[in-house]
């Protein structure tokens, strides 16, 4: 996720969604499909039922990630962390923030 969090991620993706990337959120959503996100006509949307988790689960999320220094445990891709941008993911794709 981005900065470790998931609703500011589905914030960004969503915003760059509504000034017209669509291209480029679905080429995101699709290159980490780990993070469960889905794309439909209407833009991005997090399918994760937050109902059922802890309300301090974002928090617990940041410390595992910050415990496993910002790494996937299983496939060991790195997670962009708290107070970096997105643009990163823009250069990765040709394009600029």
């Amino acid at each position: 996720m981005l900065r470790g969090d998931r609703a500011w991620t589905l914030s960004q993706l969503q915003q760059l969604w509504g000034e017209g990337w669509h291209d480029l959120v679905e080429d995101v959503v699709q290159l980490y499909r780990e993070w469960g996100l889905m794309v439909s006509d209407q833009g991005v949307r997090d399918p994760m039922q937050r109902d059922l988790y802890p309300k301090d689960w974002d928090a617990i999320a940041q410390q595992v990630k910050s415990d496993a220094d910002w790494h996937c445990e299983q496939c060991g891709k790195a997670c962009i962390r708290p107070g970096e941008t997105i643009t990163p993911l823009l250069s990765a794709f040709g394009r600029s923030g």
